[in-house]
C-alpha cells in the first residue's frame, strides 16, 4: 500500500480536502481516502502543492505524431489541411511507428490516463493494443459528396472491425461539416452512441455554407474535385447541419473557434448531452484565434479539454492546455477547468467508474501540481 499526501486533494466531485491522505493499493485502486491528522507520518509520502486524479485528453489524432514541426503555423485551416495532405505520407511506416509510441509515452509522462483519438487508418493499432493508455478510437469518416456515402461508411465499418480484432474499442464519428454529406452523417449516428465532429474552426468554414466562397473553394479545385452539387445555404455550417445531429447520445464539438451564443444554445438545444471540446493550443497553431471560453462556461457544463495532434501543437500535454486557457482567460476559476480536464472527459468517454475523480474504488491516477508544474506519480 502506498500513502500519499499533499497540501490539498482536488477530489472533483467532492471538493478539496486540506492535508488529505490517499491509500492506493498495488493496482493503483484508491482504498481509502482520510486526513493526514490520522496516519503516522513516517508511512507516508507527503507532497507539497495539490493532488488531482490523471488527466482525459478527449481529442488527439496520434496517427499524426510524426508531423511534428512539419507544418508552419498561423497559416489558416485551408493552408493547414493543405500542408498536412502533402506532408502526411512522406515518412516510412517504422518512423510513424516510433513517432506513435514516443507519442504515446510522453502522454503518460504528462499524466494522462485515457484517450479519444481520432483514426483514418489502421496505423495506430500497434500501439494502442499494448494497453498502455485507455483509448478509444473515433474512425473518422470524410466524404462531401453524398452519392459516395455508403461507400464511405462501408469502408469505415471494415477498418472498425481492424480494431475491434484487436480488442480495441471505437465508433465511428463525421469530420466536419465541410467534409462529410449529411447523408454520410444519418449513417454513422444510426450505428453510433458516442461521436464526435470538428466544428466551426474557421471563417472559411462559414463562408463556404452562407456563400460558397473562400478558400474552400480553391482546396477542393486543388484536389480536382467536383463539388457541383454543393449548394449554399445561407446559414454557417453549423446551422446548417444541426437538424441532422444526435440529440441524445454522447456528442464531442471539437475547436468552435467562431461558434457565437446563438451556435452554442442550438447545440445545447438540438442534444442536452453535448460536449464542447477545448483546444487551445491548436487553435492558436491553426487559426492564431481562441473561442470565447467565458461564453462557454456561461452556457455549458460539459467541457472537456484536448490536445489535437503533434501536426498543430508542440506537446501532448493536457497540463499545457491548462495553462493555456488560464493565460488567455484568468477569469475562469482553476477548479472549472481541472474537471474539464478530468471528469468531463471520463463522462464523454463513459469511463467515470474508474477514471476522472478522485473516490474510493476508482484508479483515476495521480498526478501533483507543485510551483507551476505537474507531474505524474500513479
Amino acid at each position: 500500500m502506498r500513502k500519499i499526501s499533499a497540501d490539498k486533494i482536488y477530489t472533483i466531485e467532492n471538493g478539496i480536502i486540506e492535508n488529505g491522505v490517499l491509500v492506493v493499493d498495488k493496482n493503483n485502486t484508491i482504498v481509502e481516502i482520510g486526513e493526514r491528522q490520522n496516519y503516522d507520518i513516517a508511512e507516508l509520502e507527503i507532497y507539497n502543492g495539490a493532488i488531482c486524479p490523471g488527466f482525459v485528453n478527449a481529442h488527439c489524432h496520434i496517427e499524426l505524431s510524426h508531423l511534428k514541426n512539419k507544418i508552419t503555423p498561423h497559416t489558416g485551416l485551408v493552408n493547414f489541411i493543405e500542408q498536412l495532405m502533402k506532408v502526411r505520407f512522406e515518412t516510412a511506416d517504422d518512423e510513424r511507428w516510433q513517432a506513435i509510441e514516443d507519442a504515446e509515452n510522453e502522454m503518460i509522462k504528462n499524466g494522462i490516463v485515457a484517450v479519444g483519438d481520432i483514426s483514418n487508418e489502421t496505423i495506430s493499432i500497434k500501439q494502442k493494443a499494448k494497453q498502455k493508455l485507455f483509448y478509444h478510437t473515433f474512425i473518422e469518416t470524410v466524404g462531401l459528396n453524398p452519392s459516395i456515402a455508403e461507400k464511405r461508411y462501408n469502408e469505415a465499418i471494415a477498418l472498425s472491425n481492424q480494431f475491434a480484432e484487436q480488442k480495441l474499442t471505437t465508433t465511428m464519428a463525421p469530420h466536419a461539416p465541410y467534409s462529410t454529406s449529411v447523408e454520410l452523417m444519418k449513417l454513422i449516428f444510426n450505428r453510433c452512441e458516442t461521436s464526435t465532429i470538428h466544428n466551426q474552426e474557421a471563417e472559411d468554414e462559414a463562408f463556404f455554407f452562407i456563400h460558397k466562397s473562400g478558400g474552400f473553394l480553391s482546396f477542393y479545385k486543388n484536389l480536382n474535385l467536383d463539388i457541383s452539387f454543393f449548394k449554399a445555404s445561407a446559414i454557417n455550417s453549423l446551422q446548417s447541419i444541426i437538424q441532422h445531429l444526435p440529440t441524445q447520445q454522447n456528442m464531442l464539438f471539437v475547436h468552435n473557434t467562431f461558434a457565437d451564443k446563438l451556435d452554442l444554445e442550438s447545440i445545447k438545444r438540438q442534444n442536452p448531452n453535448a460536449y464542447l471540446c477545448a483546444c487551445a493550443t491548436a487553435n492558436l497553431f491553426i487559426e492564431n484565434a481562441l473561442p470565447n471560453y467565458n461564453l462557454w462556461f456561461t452556457n455549458f457544463e460539459n467541457i472537456c479539454i484536448g490536445t489535437d495532434s503533434l501536426a498543430s501543437n508542440y506537446s501532448l500535454s493536457i497540463w499545457d492546455e491548462i495553462k493555456t486557457i488560464q493565460h488567455h482567460f484568468a477569469e475562469i476559476p482553476f477548479e472549472t477547468i481541472l474537471k474539464c480536464a478530468t471528469l468531463n472527459g471520463a463522462k464523454f468517454l463513459h469511463i467515470d467508474d474508474w477514471a476522472g475523480s478522485i473516490a474510493v474504488g476508482k484508479r483515476p491516477g495521480i498526478n501533483v501540481i507543485e510551483n507551476g508544474s505537474c507531474t505524474k506519480i500513479i
